[in-house]
């Protein structure tokens, strides 16, 4: 008799000949249910998942005796959290590079092994998910049949995860608020010695009021470049203005070749409007005053197809955030010239570059 309280099992109550996954109809059942299932389809999206990666990387620890384990180890595991990285191309030659000589350019971030992994707009609606695979992504926020008010965002976004050690120390955290507000104060005065020279002048017309102010006017851009290196607000972007019947194609592009550490620090581009027929899309560097990083992206962006150079090529331009943020747009009161550099004339100075290098 067996003890008060327990209940006594038949041996064969298990046995190999038991149904220990459920009966034939439950099986049946379990197999229909996975037959949607594709493996292939679940790793394209979680093989980036962090949890996925810290479970892996805890299994191997696990594996490896305390005392043999190193500093080094550690700084392996952390490299192993990041997504796979597609091999990034080799800088062209001369004929095909602008910014060959750029050895810390945004556009070859995913080369150094000393990057850190980080989605900056990971948080963002319209901002790509670290656990979305880039196809996912495109077909999630198509630009040309999005709206801010599907998404929530004003703006669809792609992060270069793949920061520099120079991106990671500056830049990250610019004080906009502080610069806008030192920024406009700077507009202010400057208008101010605007109404000064045309009360003095009142028979002046207000061409040769401006002129006048020509060292007026460099002496505000040159306060206002201070000011943003001052607030660390240093970034700018590549502007390119694809039709809304092919914004999905350029955006596909330029997406792709940032997530993967091969463009920029990031992009982000407009999702559509009622009766818009383009779209902005920003390629972002880190510096706008570093030029190697400026032309390298440019560069990138012509290896891509998304700028050519030459007579009927389209011309790009670049633009600092810190006009963006004082609203100085093409043709402003203030006659500063919104965009820094454009494509035709750094084209232009690449091959007079290599003109001179032949000789």
């Amino acid at each position: 008799m067996p003890r008060s309280g327990l209940i006594s099992f038949p041996d064969d109550l298990l046995s190999d000949d038991s149904s220990f996954y459920g009966d034939e109809d439950t099986k049946t059942q379990y197999e229909e249910e996975l037959k949607p299932f594709n493996p292939r389809d679940f790793w394209d999206i979680y093989e980036t998942s962090y949890q996925c990666s810290i479970i892996q990387a805890k299994a191997a620890e696990a594996s490896v005796p305390p005392t043999t384990r190193k500093r080094e180890d550690a700084e392996d595991e952390e490299v192993s959290l990041k997504p796979n990285k597609k091999k990034v191309k080799k800088e062209a030659d001369n004929d095909n590079n602008v910014g060959s000589k750029s050895a810390t350019s945004s556009s070859s971030a995913a080369q150094s092994a000393t990057n850190a992994f980080h989605n900056a707009w990971e948080a963002r609606p319209g901002g790509k998910k670290t656990a979305e695979s880039i196809s996912s992504f495109l077909t999630r926020l198509p630009p040309s049949r999005t709206t801010s008010s599907d998404m929530g965002d004003s703006w669809i976004w792609c992060a270069n995860p793949y920061r520099t050690k120079h991106d990671t120390e500056t830049g990250t955290d610019a004080d906009t608020g502080g610069f806008t507000q030192a920024g406009h104060h700077l507009l202010e005065k400057f208008m101010e010695r605007r109404q000064q020279l045309e009360e003095q002048n009142p028979d002046k017309v207000p061409g040769a009021i401006t002129r006048m102010l020509g060292p007026d006017k460099q002496k505000l851009e040159k306060d206002i470049a201070e000011l943003a290196q001052k607030h660390r607000l240093t970034s700018g972007k590549w502007m390119l203005f694809p039709s809304d019947h092919d914004v999905d194609r350029v955006w596909g592009v330029v997406a792709e070749a940032t997530w993967n550490g091969r463009l920029g620090t990031g992009s982000k581009v407009a999702p559509t409007n009622s009766g818009q027929n383009e779209h902005l899309v920003c390629i972002y560097t880190q510096d706008s005053t570093d030029m190697n990083d400026v032309k390298s992206v440019l560069a990138e962006m012509r290896r891509l197809g998304l700028v050519q150079d030459g007579q009927i090529a389209k011309t790009v331009y670049y633009k600092c955030d810190a006009y963006t943020y004082l609203e100085l747009t093409s043709g402003n009161e203030f006659k500063i010239k919104a965009s820094m550099y454009n494509s035709r004339d750094m084209f232009k100075e690449v091959a007079k570059e290599r003109s001179r290098n032949k000789r």
